[in-house]
């Protein structure tokens, strides 16, 4: 029936009883990409996994290569002034205020 242009609809609801759900279900036809779609997606799956593993091998190369350079790299000196010396620092402190008082009577009238 039309009206209007437009097709009626009758929605129904329906009750199926528990026992024979597994026949309805072995009744329905299968889609025919069911299996393309299935071995494409493990397909896919499987290229994921070994790019997670072939990256997860190169990570851990690259980690152990660095453990290793690190441990036999000669340290670096950082400039600390932790470590410095009084007397060493009292000395620069000396030939700054030299230069200071000779700069300030050199120029003085």
């Amino acid at each position: 029936m039309h009206m209007n242009g437009s097709a009626w609809l009758f929605p129904l609801a329906a009750t199926v009883p528990g026992d024979m759900l597994a026949k309805c279900h072995q009744a329905l036809p299968r889609p025919p990409f069911e299996n393309i779609m299935y071995y494409s997606c493990v397909t896919a799956l499987i290229f994921c996994l070994v790019c997670v593993l072939a990256c997860a091998y190169l990570e851990g190369d690259r980690a152990i290569a660095c453990a290793i350079r690190q441990q036999f790299a000669i340290p670096r000196h950082v400039f600390d002034l932790n470590n410095l010396n009084k007397t060493s620092s009292l000395r620069k402190w000396e030939l700054v205020e030299q230069i200071f008082f000779e700069f300030v009577f050199s120029n003085s009238f």
